[in-house]
């Protein structure tokens, strides 16, 4: 029974270990990553005849992490894009709800000419469906912050939470600069993802180099013998 025992948990390590491989070479990129899920590819096959349900749950919760992390990278991509077109209508005078209101018509009427569904946009549509059936604008701020899901969105559900309770004065200096400070952190962050693809496109060239140095430098060998 021990060794039955023992054999399963190796089994559903294995499981677990083939997935984050995958996931690491999905998110990074890592050649090593995706060579290593491949030597796992053919015991993992067999796992999966043997134990079809727990591999097809683990199969079903990975996908869901993958839609949520792509959810995540979505919305942070959205944020900057989203808070220019915030300041843009209320420097034209609108209020925060006004604002709120008009991007999610301009967004019904984009999907209903075909566009993709965006996560940001679908959310705020949720929010002010909400508010125009009673529910508050603080509450429904809050609700924006919490169901996004991220300390962006939360911050700034916090700021137009404080432009209802301060009034609007100032307010658009605070998104003005909310605005440089995302921009000069996604430039940052796109310098940052350039440097690590660089470095990790160093290994395949030192690869492809030493192929090269073979391809030449073995004929010649044998050219010098001749």
């Amino acid at each position: 029974f021990l060794d039955e025992v023992t054999e399963y948990v190796a089994d559903m390590n294995l499981i677990l270990a083939y997935h984050n491989l995958l996931d690491d070479w999905k998110d990074e990129k890592s050649f090593a990553k995706k060579q290593y899920a491949k030597i796992l590819q053919k015991d993992y096959c067999e796992i999966r005849e043997r134990y079809p349900r727990q591999v097809k749950a683990v199969e079903h919760y990975m996908m869901a992490l993958e839609e949520a992390e792509k959810r995540k990278g979505l919305l942070q991509e959205q944020y900057p894009e989203f808070v220019t077109k915030l300041i843009l209508f209320m420097e034209a005078g609108m209020t925060a709800q006004g604002a709120f209101f008009r991007m999610a018509e301009d967004y019904q009427k984009k999907k209903l000419q075909g566009k993709r569904e965006e996560y940001l946009y679908e959310e705020l549509q949720y929010i002010c469906r909400r508010m125009k059936n009673g529910m508050a604008q603080r509450e429904a701020y809050e609700l924006l912050g919490s169901r996004c899901g991220l300390p962006l969105y939360r911050k700034l559900s916090t700021l137009l939470i404080q432009n209802l309770q301060k009034g609007a004065a100032g307010m658009l200096d605070t998104l003005r600069q909310e605005s440089w400070k995302v921009n000069e952190e996604r430039k940052n962050q796109i310098k940052r993802k350039g440097e690590e693809a660089g470095t990790k496109l160093l290994f395949p060239m030192m690869l492809m180099l030493g192929m090269v140095m073979i391809l030449v430098i073995v004929p010649a060998c044998f050219a010098f013998q001749v």
